[in-house]
């Protein structure tokens, strides 16, 4: 009763066009939507503290910009590492001081699957001593103050997450069905594995097969296999995965076809269609109902003379 009573809130309250969202913000999530830029939290930063000369500090990569999870494994199109860090110095005595410190340089490169990142450090400090000269105008004094560079690079190595597969090249096969009854005609192109959606489009018409649902997760935007179609059009009907539009071989202009295969890192205008038609042959149907026919027609009889024998016995 209360899961009826949840559904039955969300056909209400929530927009039908909007129900995918509208639920994931209830629950405090962020709907998968096409954007991977959704994904603003990341791991608690690891800060194994390294050390040179007075400079202490730690550098770690939280993650990967615009990842995503699928099947358990973790992808990406090969963007640049989300690198936090913190420096500072050791206490450099009673007589000496800080001029600065600062990063001067961060940088990542990966080799095969592991992500190095390194960060630059700059520490300038100064030695102080107190200097007096006496002469005839009296004894002054001064602070002279001795300057010290130091340098530092400190890095940290993670598992790069792997490359997102490219989107194939597949032909779609459109059969054209030049049936008197129902004319149709379907457009096959199956499901890639890594395939987000596909969009149908025909003049100013358009349907869209949905693959990948998903939501925003730390570091990165969960992903889950899934079918199903979006937007309503007079022009499209669907069955299964197959887009069919509705309309005869005198109508359809290849032309005026246009189908967008998507992921998450691409998109791909799809093209070389492969059309073949399926004729409808009268002749050949008339031939075949010709054959069962007689048989029909001796069913019936056969049918309506028992209905009329079995009135006959209980009329008498």
């Amino acid at each position: 009763m209360k899961v009826l009573l949840v559904m039955i809130f969300f056909f209400i309250v929530i927009p039908t066009a909007s129900a995918y969202s509208g639920v994931f913000d209830i629950l405090n999530e962020k709907a998968y939507n096409e954007s991977l830029d959704i994904v603003t939290e990341y791991k608690i930063p690891e800060q194994t503290v390294q050390e040179s000369e007075h400079i202490r500090g730690w550098v770690d990569i939280v993650g990967f910009n615009k990842s995503v999870r699928l099947n358990g494994t973790e992808y990406s199109d090969g963007s640049e590492p989300i690198i936090k860090y913190g420096v500072w110095n050791t206490y450099l005595g009673w007589d000496n001081g800080l001029d600065y410190i600062k990063v001067t340089d961060v940088r990542s490169h990966t080799v095969d699957n592991l992500t190095t990142a390194e960060i630059d450090i700059h520490l300038r400090w100064y030695h102080s001593i107190l200097v007096c000269i006496t002469n005839q105008y009296g004894r002054h004094c001064h602070v002279h103050k001795t300057y010290y560079d130091e340098y530092a690079t400190f890095s940290t190595c993670e598992d790069s997450p792997m490359q997102y597969p490219t989107i194939k090249q597949i032909n779609p096969k459109i059969t054209i069905y030049n049936y008197s009854f129902y004319p149709h005609i379907e457009i096959v192109l199956p499901v890639q594995q890594y395939e987000s959606k596909t969009t149908f489009i025909y003049d100013n018409e358009s349907i869209t097969r949905v693959n990948m649902a998903g939501v925003a997760a730390t570091g990165a935007v969960n992903l889950s296999e899934c079918l199903y179609w979006e937007d309503e059009s007079d022009l499209f009907v669907t069955k299964n995965d197959i887009a069919i539009l509705k309309m005869d071989a005198l109508d359809f202009n290849p032309s005026k076809l246009k189908i967008i295969t998507s992921s998450p890192y691409e998109t791909k205008n799809v093209a070389d269609y492969i059309i073949s038609t399926v004729e409808y042959d009268q002749e050949e149907r008339i031939k075949k109902s010709g054959v069962l026919l007689p048989l029909l027609i001796l069913i019936i009889f056969g049918y309506g003379v028992k209905k009329c024998m079995k009135l006959w016995s209980e009329m008498i």
